[in-house]
């Protein structure tokens, strides 16, 4: 996956969010930016280009965002342990957003921003029921990667597996696609809902590839995976 330079984060993402703060001075605002980005390394999905792309492809199509939406975007991954309970990292995620933001704008926005990102973890729901009616356009944006031309959509996917690498089971991860693509709704809102049926096409087209592979494992390596799939 794509990793970002702190240069063209900051300057094309994150300031842009940060300028409507009030700070006590410049460095304040940097010395956040920056163990924000530093928290976001070292991993090969959830890194700190995956925000800054979720904005841009926003941006690119014309997808009017509140400011809310725009923190959460900014703060939704902050926390990701591959190893947490299901749900740990995103109510992590919010309360670091939380800390870092109480004291700079209305608490309302920030509170609306913590709940959108508490919000991200009901991609494991089959029918979420969101917090905040701002959530849902956020969580279309963090999976819409999915609708991308299959090449692409793999590059993704290639780095879900690589950042997963050390407790990666392919049964579990069929398992997971098989969950995700029998949900009645994939993508929750109007403005993006178009691009429902190429999910569905690269997600059925992975699950069939990942079928295959599992059906050509040797006995041995079947039975582990089997035996320790969740």
């Amino acid at each position: 996956m794509r990793l970002i330079p702190y240069e063209v984060w900051y300057g094309g993402f994150a300031k842009s969010i940060f300028d409507v703060f009030t700070w006590h001075d410049e460095e304040d605002r940097e010395q956040v930016a920056k163990h924000l980005f530093l928290d976001y390394e070292g991993r090969a999905y959830h890194n700190a280009y995956h925000p800054w792309w979720m904005y841009t492809y926003a941006w690119q199509n014309q997808i009017k965002l509140t400011h809310a939406q725009k923190i959460a975007i900014l703060y939704h991954d902050v926390i990701y342990d591959i190893k947490s309970p299901k749900g740990t990292n995103e109510l992590d995620s919010a309360k670091r957003l939380r800390r870092d933001l109480k004291k700079m704008s209305s608490s309302e926005t920030i509170e609306t921003a913590a709940k959108i990102v508490e919000d991200t973890r009901l991609h494991f729901e089959s029918d979420p029921t969101f917090a905040s009616e701002e959530s849902a356009l956020v969580l279309d944006l963090d999976i819409i990667n999915m609708s991308l031309p299959y090449e692409q959509f793999m590059e993704w996917n290639d780095a879900v597996e690589e950042e997963y690498a050390k407790v990666y089971n392919p049964m579990a991860r069929l398992e997971f696609l098989r969950f995700f693509v029998a949900k009645k709704n994939i993508i929750n809102t109007d403005i993006l809902k178009h691009k429902e049926e190429r999910i569905r096409y690269n997600l059925n087209r992975l699950i069939d590839q990942k079928e295959n592979e599992i059906l050509d494992m040797p006995d041995e390596e079947y039975e582990h995976y089997n035996n320790n799939c969740n």
